[in-house]
């Protein structure tokens, strides 16, 4: 069994002026995530970010990341557009569309969005995306499925606390 700490965060969305209207998250948030990161993360912590980095201003990420401890993991979102190896360069160090960690006797599968279907080796999918809002998952046939496997996921989001999440 591994020592390491693992940390969840996901939708930072750091410089997206919008989430203030969109999920009501206060004026200073990029500060505020920035600040509870470093209170919580220690530098040999791992942190896995579920997506939807950055949205505007985007040259500013290695420097957001240069001050942010751990080793960062990054499951690309629907909104992260640049490249694995941009990512890399900014202070991921490492850039995957699913990370898969085998923790406490589960097969975890982190990703941005939920994957359906889940494939047969895995217990449990921790995603974010839907922010607080589940019902925002309205494609049809794929809110059923979600809804009839709901044991095997998990919804991330910080929309609450503004901060990473232990896993």
């Amino acid at each position: 069994m591994s020592s390491t700490v693992y940390w969840l965060i996901t939708d930072t969305h750091f410089n997206h002026e919008k989430m203030c209207e969109y999920e009501n998250r206060p004026a200073d948030f990029n500060e505020q995530i920035i600040a509870n990161w470093q209170k919580l993360v220690g530098s040999e912590d791992t942190v896995i970010h579920l997506g939807d980095v950055i949205l505007g201003q985007n040259g500013t990420l290695d420097t957001i990341l240069r001050d942010l401890p751990g080793r960062k993991i990054l499951t690309l979102g629907n909104h992260d557009h640049g490249s694995v190896d941009w990512y890399m360069r900014k202070g991921f160090d490492k850039v995957v569309k699913e990370y898969r960690l085998y923790h406490n006797g589960l097969q975890l599968l982190f990703s941005h969005e939920p994957v359906m279907p889940l494939p047969n080796n895995i217990d449990l999918n921790i995603h974010g995306h839907f922010h607080r809002n589940p019902a925002r998952f309205n494609e049809v046939g794929r809110s059923e499925y979600y809804s009839s496997h709901s044991d095997k996921y998990r919804l991330i989001q910080i929309e609450d606390t503004l901060a990473p999440i232990l896993l």
